[in-house]
This record gives C-alpha cells, structure tokens and sequence, in this order.
C-alpha cells in the first residue's frame, strides 16, 4: 500500500478513504476507495481503479470540494 488520505463527509455521513498502491514513484499506480461509518472501520470498497495515475500520484478528497455537499 502507498498513499493513504481519510475525509469525512458529513453529507453521506460516511469515511472516505483512498489509497494509492504502486510499487514505486514511477510506476502506473492503482486507485481504490472505500468508505466506512466510523473511522476504525470496517471499511468497505466502493470502487477499485487499476493504473488510474501516474507518478507523483496522490489522491485525496479535499473537505471543502462539491462532492462533500451531496
């Protein structure tokens, strides 16, 4: 596992959690993210993205985006 970022959003009521997994920082990168009600799990998938991005990858879920709003 690579990266890891955890956002609230108070709209779904839910923890979202991405996860960047690439073996190096040059290497295509999978994407997966997955959601929880509490932040010590459990956690389910939502969605799993192989080689989604590239190097310097990071993906995260800002607190003030559009998608918080529902």
């Amino acid at each position: 596992m690579g990266c890891v970022t955890v956002t609230y959003n108070p709209a779904l009521k839910k923890y979202i959690m991405c996860v960047t997994d690439g073996g190096n920082t040059v290497s295509r990168m999978d994407t997966y993210l997955l959601e929880a009600d509490r932040l010590d799990g459990d956690w389910k998938i939502i969605t799993y993205m192989r080689e989604f991005g590239t190097q310097a990858y990071f993906v995260n879920i800002p607190r003030n985006s559009s998608a918080m709003t529902g």
